[in-house]
C-alpha cells in the first residue's frame, strides 16, 4: 500500500485526533481504525509534493483550454483565426506540449509570413524550439541535445525540421544569411541520425 510506503519512509506520520498514533504513551486497546489520520512529518514534503501536483494539475487546465480554443475558435468553420491560435500556442506551451506548440506555430507564422512579420515569427519559433530544448531561455544559440532528439517520434523529429528550416527562411527574407545558414544546417543536423555518422 502506498500510504503504509510512505510512513515508513517518514514522509507521512499516523495521528490520532491530533496524537501521534506510535506515542508509547497511547492505550492500545483504544480502538483506533476509524480515528486515525494522516500529515507531513516536515513542511517541506507538503511543499514538495502539493507544487508537484498543482503543477500537473495547471498543465492539465492549459491542454484542456488549448483543446478548447482550437475546437470552437482557431479552425472553427475552416477559418484560422491568429489571435486565438495565439492564445491557444500559450496554452499548449504552458501544458508543456511541444509538438502540439510547434504545430500551432508552424501555421501561425505561415499567417505572419503573408504580411512580412518574419521578425515575430522567429519569437514564436524560438518559444516553440526552446520547449524541445528543455529550457526556459529564449533565443539560446544552443541546439536541441541529442539525448532529446533519441527520444522523439519521428512526427516530433519532422516537426523540429520544419522548425529549423522556417527559422531559416525567416532569416533568409531579413537578408541575414549567416543566421539562415545556421538554422538549415541545424535542421540537416537533427535529419541526420547519429548512426549515419556524419554529424
Amino acid at each position: 500500500m502506498a500510504l503504509q510506503g510512505a510512513i515508513e519512509d517518514q514522509i507521512l506520520i499516523e495521528v490520532l485526533s491530533g496524537v501521534d498514533v506510535n506515542d508509547d504513551h497511547l492505550d492500545s486497546e483504544y480502538e483506533i481504525e476509524d480515528e486515525i489520520s494522516y500529515r507531513f512529518r516536515h513542511s517541506l514534503w507538503r511543499t514538495c509534493i502539493l507544487d508537484t501536483m498543482l503543477n500537473e494539475r495547471k498543465r492539465e487546465m492549459h491542454r484542456y483550454i488549448a483543446s478548447a480554443y482550437e475546437k470552437k475558435y482557431c479552425f472553427a468553420s475552416g477559418r484560422d483565426d491568429t489571435k486565438f491560435m495565439l492564445k491557444a500556442f500559450g496554452h499548449w506551451k504552458g501544458s508543456d506540449e511541444p509538438g502540439k506548440a510547434t504545430e500551432l506555430a508552424l501555421l501561425i507564422c505561415k499567417n505572419f509570413g503573408i504580411f512580412g512579420l518574419n521578425h515575430q515569427s522567429l519569437d514564436l519559433y524560438n518559444d516553440a524550439l526552446n520547449m524541445w530544448k528543455q529550457t526556459g531561455k529564449r533565443n539560446e544559440k544552443k541546439k536541441i541535445p541529442q539525448r532529446v532528439l533519441e527520444d522523439l517520434s519521428s512526427a516530433d523529429l519532422a516537426l523540429v525540421i520544419q522548425m529549423y528550416t522556417a527559422i531559416g527562411k525567416c532569416h533568409c527574407n531579413l537578408l541575414q544569411a549567416e543566421l539562415g545558414n545556421e538554422a538549415f544546417e541545424d535542421a540537416l543536423w537533427v535529419s541526420i541520425s547519429p548512426e549515419d555518422g556524419i554529424v
